[in-house]
């Protein structure tokens, strides 16, 4: 009569896991993306900076070279100045169609898009070099923009953007990784 009285505990160990774990692994599920997500944001973060780290520190030698160049072209037109006039008339033409189609288009705007295309791929190859080309670091999306400023306080701005898929069951979710780098140019070669 007095076992009846007794506690039977088989199956509490049972009861408490099937608690437990789930919260367990939704915890340690969270902690991997999170964990995920910030080894890609400091990947795109270095692919960012050292792309532009580079373009300025090589602006140097480029804008030496432009001026050469200018130079060059100074000294041919002073030789010949009936070709001085056929540039400055060609130009003269051009800038007056663009007048007349009502198009308004500076410099900056040509070398923010030609930049932007070719520094994409620069960017996205240097992040997968960082997370060491692995699919779980690999983005679904890719995008850079590229603002660039002439002139003597010229500048160029890098805003690169990766999206991550998220790994949670039964969540379909990405988290958007947006980094931004303004390198000034160092150069003052007039």
């Amino acid at each position: 009569m007095i076992n009846f009285l007794k506690k039977n505990d088989s199956g509490s160990m049972t009861l408490e896991a099937a608690l437990t774990i789930p919260i367990f692994l939704a915890f340690v599920l969270f902690l991997a993306s999170m964990i995920r997500i910030s080894v890609a944001d400091m990947a795109l973060d270095r692919a960012v900076s050292e792309t532009g780290e580079a373009i300025t520190a090589n602006a140097y030698p480029v804008a030496l070279a432009k001026n050469a160049a200018q130079e060059t072209m100074d000294n041919y037109f002073k030789e010949n100045p009936g070709q001085r006039k056929f540039v400055d008339g060609v130009t003269e033409m051009f800038t007056e169609i663009m007048d007349f189609l009502d198009i308004n288009i500076t410099i900056d705007d040509v070398m923010g898009a030609i930049t932007g295309e070719i520094l994409t791929p620069i960017v996205k190859n240097r992040y997968e070099e960082i997370t060491g080309g692995s699919n779980l670091f690999k983005p679904n999306k890719f995008e850079v923009d590229v603002h660039y400023t002439s002139g003597i306080n010229g500048a160029i701005e890098i805003t690169g953007t990766a999206e991550i898929k998220l790994f949670v069951p039964f969540i379909e979710t990405k988290v958007t990784l947006k980094k931004r780098t303004y390198e000034g140019f160092w150069s003052v070669v007039s």
